[in-house]
């Protein structure tokens, strides 16, 4: 059962090494399906990688079963510091943001690292990042939404209860509360 999970979230990762599909690039991050992005094509018909899957992906490789040291681990832990940001949905820009930062989140907590050394070498507190970044946003009546509608992340009900989510994560990882 574990190898065959490992076999479909491989064909949804970008990293030719591992993915036997034609579509497939070598940037390391995930699309939401085996040739299918939201974030898009290139011309050469590669499918673009974006930030909710490729989190999501790594959260899954590590399921599956598996290691921090395996290559396509790696790869996608790579993409993470490469696209290391929390201000935008990379690929999306604000399309299902809410969801990017719960998905970003949950798979940083797993993969349980408290630093994310980004593409310029920084040491980056993830949780202390997504925290402030979550409070920043916050409305004055509490709630938090997005000015994007798809998705229904405009719904305050949705988005406070992805960012709330979010935010346990985050104090999880940094040991604030269990």
């Amino acid at each position: 059962v574990w190898a065959k999970a490992q076999m479909f979230v491989s064909r949804c990762q970008n990293r030719s090494e591992s993915n036997d599909q034609g579509w497939a690039g070598n940037d390391g991050g995930f699309v939401y399906a085996p040739g299918q992005s939201p974030a898009g094509q290139t011309k050469d018909g590669r499918f673009l990688s974006y930030g909710a899957m490729s989190f999501a992906g790594l959260k899954s490789l590590m399921f599956t079963k598996a290691q921090k040291d395996d290559p396509r681990v790696q790869a996608a832990w790579q993409w993470v510091r490469k696209n290391y940001d929390f201000s935008q949905h990379p690929g999306m820009g604000t399309t299902s943001y809410y969801y990017y930062l719960q998905t970003a989140a949950g798979a940083l907590e797993a993969y349980g690292e408290a630093f994310v050394p980004d593409e310029k070498g920084r040491k980056r507190s993830w949780a202390s990042d997504l925290v402030n970044r979550m409070l920043s946003m916050q409305k004055a009546d509490g709630s938090w939404a997005n000015e994007n509608p798809k998705y229904w992340e405009n719904n305050p009900l949705l988005a406070t209860a992805r960012a709330v989510t979010t935010i346990n994560h985050a104090l999880r990882a940094a040991g604030v509360h269990k």
